[in-house]
């Protein structure tokens, strides 16, 4: 609509001229344009991971032994842990400087200890049983 201004005149014997008049249309509502809601994201195209390869199989493995072997078995452990310290031997053979471990048949045997340093010296018999130990501690 345009705006403008009308005059009005209407001529009568008893009435003065009119002021002229002004009229303003009436305001259109603002239109606010307004953006189309986006769409939906299409569906992503997922594609399942491929099973892994089965594993190379390998030979079975036997477990350890638990159990002593039969040779071990039939021998039994002399543990010798002294203080002072002493050289070791068992029936004559030398086993070295304690502490030590090792293994002996069962049976008697003489075990002989001696401290140089100390000057002393003892013989002893001890007895192995098959699949246990035997502890000496003292001299």
């Amino acid at each position: 609509m345009l705006a403008g201004v009308v005059w009005l005149a209407v001529p009568t014997a008893d009435a003065p001229a009119l002021a002229p008049t002004i009229f303003a249309p009436e305001p259109e509502p603002a239109v606010v344009p307004v953006a189309p809601e986006p769409a939906p994201p299409a569906p992503l195209a997922v594609t399942p991971p491929k099973p892994l390869p089965a594993p190379p199989t390998s030979p079975t493995v036997a477990p350890p032994r638990t159990r002593p072997t039969p040779a071990r078995a039939a021998h039994g452990r002399l543990l010798v842990n002294l203080v002072p310290w002493a050289e070791a031997s068992v029936d004559g053979r030398t086993l070295g400087r304690t502490p030590l471990t090792v293994e002996l048949a069962p049976g008697k045997h003489t075990l002989e200890l001696q401290n140089p340093d100390l000057g002393q010296r003892r013989t002893r018999a001890i007895t192995i049983t098959r699949g246990a130990d035997t502890h000496v501690t003292d001299w």
